[in-house]
């Protein structure tokens, strides 16, 4: 009996036409072009401590000034940005499919925090020269390539690689810078296409200034909620008179720049000579408290010392025991208005610590209808509550 002609079941067609479609695509994504980015952190700008840089949301590196480094990118729009908290504004660049693009980046003090400005390859060179390789712990992403030496000769040298390197590449070449960018758009722009200029993303609510980063990276100077300051001997040159105590301030931040101060500070005459309200030499003892209040503002040049200064209003209660001999005696009580203002300088030692290199204010006491001031130095420390 002849063989019956076989039937090719449609579902097995379907099978093998979707195995090949998958297999074309796999082949397709595995060969996609990549093109190796160098990106290179200028020697000086606002900030002078490693700092994180994400791109496409992920972190790839946390890098200082004067650092560089290359990475695997497909080509296409890419977004950097030193933060991925909600809200923060990205840098959008176009990378272009050729063999190598450059690009500098710089962290700055006022929005939008991040500068990426497309380099030429001459340039970029140039201003790679003379700057070191990222280290190979400050690494995060996938396909960061990090050079075994600095590129000390633009143009001449190839970038050696390490065998630590995580990726390699060819030597940086002269290739055609990528588009520069745009201004930022309003909340209302429309969607850039595919081969647009680079743009800022997202309108959100401005960021902090940078002394803080994501994850809790905060920098040895960054501001703390809390500050209290601690002087164990402070001097106060009440009317003709040197006191001498301490001080204990609470400060409250309400802003980068600005925070709330009450302050309690106590201060005793050690010797016999006091000298009386109507400005009487005489012996005996003279104290006095004060409790103030006020706002204290703050810059912070750099990452060690603040500079400060603040303004306060309170209360002040004077006591004396005057001895004019013979056995007389007399004691005096009286309360007044404190107005002061002064500042200081504070030196970071750690991020929980620092000290108050020198802290001077100058004090109008109103008591019992009679004026005094009051010259206060003092000095101390400071600790830092998260």
């Amino acid at each position: 009996m002849k063989d019956m002609p076989r039937t090719v079941s449609p579902l097995l067609l379907f099978a093998c036409l979707l195995a090949f479609l998958l297999s074309a695509s796999a082949l397709g994504q595995s060969t996609a072009p990549r093109v190796t980015v160098w990106l290179d952190r200028p020697a000086v700008d606002n900030f002078g401590f490693a700092m994180p840089l994400y791109v496409d949301g992920k972190k790839m590196v946390s890098w200082g000034p004067g650092q560089y480094f290359g990475i695997q990118l497909s080509p296409g729009l890419h977004a950097f940005s030193w933060t991925n908290a909600p809200g923060a504004r990205q840098v959008v660049l176009s990378i272009a499919a050729d063999a190598q693009s450059y690009l500098e980046v710089k962290y700055l003090s006022v929005a939008p925090f991040l500068a990426v400005s497309p380099l030429p390859a001459d340039n970029a060179l140039a201003a790679m020269t003379g700057l070191r390789p990222i280290d190979s712990n400050a690494a995060f992403g996938d396909g960061i390539i990090i050079p075994a030496q600095r590129l000390e000769i633009p143009g001449t040298a190839a970038l050696n690689e390490s065998e630590t390197s995580r990726a390699t590449a060819p030597a940086p070449k002269a290739v055609d810078p990528a588009p520069a960018i745009a201004i930022l758009p309003s909340a209302s722009a429309p969607r850039p296409p595919a081969n647009a200029a680079a743009t800022f993303t997202s309108d959100g609510e401005k960021l902090r200034e940078l002394r803080t980063t994501l994850e809790g990276e905060e920098g040895l100077n960054s501001p703390r909620p809390f500050e209290v300051f601690w002087a164990p001997g402070s001097i106060s040159r009440w009317g003709q008179m040197n006191l001498y105590g301490g001080e204990l301030e609470v400060a409250v931040k309400v802003t980068d720049h600005l925070s709330f101060i009450a302050d309690v500070g106590d201060h005793r005459s050690i010797n016999g000579a006091v000298t009386t309200g109507s400005g009487f030499l005489t012996s005996g003892r003279v104290e006095t408290l004060t409790y103030r209040f006020g706002p204290k503002f703050s810059i912070r040049p750099n990452e060690r010392l603040t500079i400060f200064g603040h303004a306060a209003a309170g209360r002040t209660r004077v006591k004396g025991k005057y001895d004019f001999g013979d056995g007389f005696t007399l004691d005096a009580l009286g309360n007044g208005l404190v107005i002061s203002g002064g500042g200081g300088v504070d030196l970071a030692v750690k991020k929980w610590l620092g000290i108050r290199v020198v802290q001077s204010e100058y004090s109008h006491n109103r008591i019992e209808g009679g004026t005094w001031h009051d010259l206060r130095v003092g000095s101390g420390l400071v600790f830092r509550v998260k």
